[in-house]
């Protein structure tokens, strides 16, 4: 089930900004960036579950 967590994806060169699945998370890893082909780090992709955190009452 790890494929039907959701992550969000910004290219660091173009910027472009991509929900992808768990597939598509390591071919990006793998392949590098599917619009201008920059190479992608982990640091590219958000951690599904930080995101999923209630950490806005913290933010404010």
């Amino acid at each position: 089930m790890t494929d039907a967590q959701r992550h969000t994806f910004v290219c660091p060169e173009c910027r472009r900004s991509i929900e992808v699945d768990g597939a598509m998370r390591a071919t990006l890893l793998d392949a590098g960036c599917v619009v201008c082909g920059a190479a992608v780090t982990e640091a590219d992709i958000d951690n599904p579950s930080a995101t999923s955190t209630p950490t806005a009452d913290r933010l404010s």
